[in-house]
Formats: structure tokens, C-alpha cells, sequence
């Protein structure tokens, strides 16, 4: 089973990648979803700024501080901002019910690009690595953390180096362009997908669907 999004190769997905300022992680994958659909180019670090520039508590609707991280609802209203500023008619929902299946669904359809929150407990952070390379990225994580990425394919022919069955491929934050995505094993990545995500619940997603 294989999926990629739009039927787009890796290379092409991977170069929707915008490396993150602080934690800017959502904002990275929202940009990414903005540009995807549309063509666009939305720079991550310059809607940082713009979002950090507001004062509190207006700037609520988006991030939770200036720097802070941004909430599955916040992530709502970031999406609608930017898509407004670049004329494109979206409609977004924070969607906390999906599923597995819910997830290959609409990648087998490209209906909406996907935002999905992962989160860990200390010593139990996901393991994240890059392309075909077995070296875990994620390593040193924070003892809780919580990290938005835009998915972007499924393939259960991607095997990395070490031999490991990686299948779920997503736009990351941690480097500008590609050529590779970022990829997880099943098991990593669902039991982090279940973690619950303040103010987005377990499964936390959120669906930005062309009009």
C-alpha cells in the first residue's frame, strides 16, 4: 500500500520543508499545507514574526505566548489567516476522531492536507528519522514534548538502511527542503499520535481542505 500525496515523488513533497525558528513547528506545517495546496509561498519564519508581534491576549487566537507553541485550535485560526492573506478559499477543522484508517483515507484521496500533533513522556519519545538514513533525530528530546508535522504519504515499501519498516512520511521542520521526508515506524508513530495533546485531545489532527 502506498500513498504519497497527490501522487507527488518524495523530492517534490521534501521541498515544501521549512526549517523552524524556536517553536515553530506548527507554523512550519502550516505554511507547508498553505503552499501545497495552492502553489503559494508562505514563509514560516515570516508569519512567526507577524503572529509574535501581537500582543497579548489577541495573540491567543494563534500561539499560546510569543515563542510558545501553537495549540491544534490555534493552529485553526493560522491556517484560515495565512489562506486569506494568499487568496486561497480553505476551510479548517480541528479534528480529534480520526483514525489510522481515517489517515490513509485522505491520503488516497489528497480530499485535505493533514496536520497530526505527536506527543511523548519522558523515555518514551518517537523515533524520527530522515529519508532512508536509521539515525533517530529525535533523540535528546524534551522529557514531554509535543511536535506538529504535515503528513504527507504512507508507504509500506519504505525500508530504511538498518532494515526497520518505516511507513509514514511527513513534511518536518528541521531542515529548509528536501530531498527526503521525514519518516516513522507504525508503532511510533500511532502510540505518539494517541498521546493527548492539550486543547486537541488524542489523535490531534488538523484538516486544511481547498474550497
Amino acid at each position: 500500500m502506498k500513498y504519497y500525496f497527490r501522487g507527488m515523488d518524495e523530492p517534490s513533497l521534501a521541498a515544501y520543508q521549512q526549517a523552524q525558528v524556536g517553536n515553530g513547528c506548527a507554523i512550519c506545517a502550516v505554511s507547508a499545507a498553505i503552499n501545497l495546496l495552492s502553489g503559494k509561498d508562505a514563509k514560516a519564519d515570516e508569519w512567526r514574526k507577524r503572529v509574535d508581534a501581537i500582543p497579548f491576549p489577541e495573540i491567543l487566537r494563534y500561539r499560546t505566548f510569543a515563542g510558545g507553541p501553537t495549540t491544534p485550535a490555534q493552529q485553526v485560526h493560522l491556517a484560515e489567516w495565512v489562506s486569506y492573506t494568499v487568496q486561497l478559499p480553505i476551510r479548517s477543522v480541528a479534528q480529534a476522531s480520526l483514525d489510522r484508517q481515517g489517515l490513509l483515507d485522505y491520503l488516497a484521496t489528497s480530499r485535505a492536507a493533514v496536520l497530526v500533533t505527536i506527543g511523548w513522556w519522558a523515555g518514551h519519545a518517537p523515533e524520527i528519522v530522515n529519508g532512508q538514513d536509521q539515525r533517530n533525530l529525535n533523540q535528546g528530546a524534551a522529557r514531554v514534548g509535543y511536535h506538529t508535522m504535515l503528513l504527507v504519504a504512507y508507504d509500506d515499501a519504505h525500508v530504511c538502511r538498518d532494515g526497520v519498516l518505516r511507513p509514514w512520511g511527513l513534511i518536518n521542520s528541521w531542515q529548509n527542503g528536501g530531498p527526503y521526508l521525514y519518516w516513522m515506524r507504525a508503532d511510533d508513530f500511532l502510540r505518539s499520535w494517541g498521546v493527548y495533546t492539550p486543547w486537541g485531545g488524542k489523535n490531534a489532527a488538523v484538516l486544511i481542505q481547498l474550497l
